[in-house]
């Protein structure tokens, strides 16, 4: 889990897709359990960091 959130987490940063098509990429199936889980691991939701990053 912790390699496939620290891909989720490059996919953002490099804008490459947009968090609801990001679980997808990395292997979840359910978007609630990536969210919590990259939230739990990272201390933001997939959104934010994107965000954050612009």
């Amino acid at each position: 889990m912790e390699k496939r959130l620290e891909k989720a987490y490059d996919l953002l940063a490099k804008k490459e897709y947009p968090p609801s098509k990001v679980y997808l990429e990395v292997g979840f199936k359910n978007r609630t359990h990536f969210a919590k889980a990259f939230k739990d691991r990272f201390g933001k939701t997939p959104s934010a960091v994107m965000n954050q990053l612009k």
